[in-house]
């Protein structure tokens, strides 16, 4: 997003928070601000926060920059925060229910929403398959190990095979029923790299597991059928019915 002459960039990494209803919560949050002079990037996660409330270590773990794109940095107001005055704040709350936030206060500002991913979140248009391509090529998004593993999975794919692995295996994301199963058992950025080494490598034993993961959730065969393995697999077990099924 733009605020008057920065260029801020802030991407949450969710985990699943049996806490709060088995939903995704922010753990990790990089965030990056660049103006025409200067630039500051850095992240922190819930637990340096919470351990570091008392203010004798920032809160924030610096990367790269300077520090002239903020006035205030640091823990208060029960939130990791780093702010402009008058201009832009952000705030990581771990009190509660956790939560980022950013706030500007350009009148011309518009906060666009944020497309879901699986590492956080992006700011982007186009298909999930687009989207989720521009996720696993950014560097500033995969923070988690399991994102990072996903992520140097896609860049490893054989550049024919790129756009399809996207398309393909966003599907994880844009299925209710799939996701919310995977959401709950906590593994789907697992099955979601499990499908990428599937298309990108054509490796029959993941897209075996995938498949297994996929019908143990009710998904209809049909909705990956276009992947080989997932017909050779259907048509050895008797081609069970297209509408879901174990």
């Amino acid at each position: 997003m733009t605020c008057g002459e920065y260029r801020i960039k802030v991407s949450p990494g969710n985990v699943l928070d049996t806490e709060q209803e088995n939903r995704l919560s922010p753990d990790t949050v990089w965030v990056s601000i660049t103006t025409t002079s200067d630039y500051w990037r850095g992240r922190t996660d819930r637990g340096r926060v919470e351990k570091n409330r008392d203010g004798k270590t920032n809160v924030w773990n610096k990367k790269i920059g300077l520090g002239s794109v903020y006035d205030v940095i640091g823990y208060y107001d029960d939130a990791a925060v780093i702010e402009k005055t008058g201009v832009f704040k952000i705030a990581f709350a771990i009190e509660g229910k956790t939560r980022v936030s950013v706030s500007c206060s350009d009148t011309f500002f518009s906060n666009k929403p944020y497309p879901v991913a699986m590492c956080g979140t992006f700011m982007g248009n186009g298909t999930v398959g687009e989207i989720i391509s521009d996720v696993l090529s950014n560097d500033d998004v995969t923070q988690r190990e399991i994102c990072a593993k996903a992520a140097a999975q896609f860049r490893a794919c054989p550049e024919n095979k790129k756009a399809e692995a996207a398309e393909v295996c966003g599907r994880i994301y844009g299925h209710n029923d799939l996701s919310s199963c995977l959401v709950t058992e906590d593994n789907m950025m697992g099955e979601f790299e499990r499908c990428l080494r599937a298309v990108c490598k054509s490796n029959n034993c993941a897209c075996k597991r995938f498949y297994k993961k996929v019908r143990s959730c009710g998904l209809p065969y049909g909705h990956f059928s276009d992947l080989t393995c997932f017909d050779e697999i259907h048509s050895s077990q008797g081609g069970e019915d297209n509408e879901g099924g174990k």
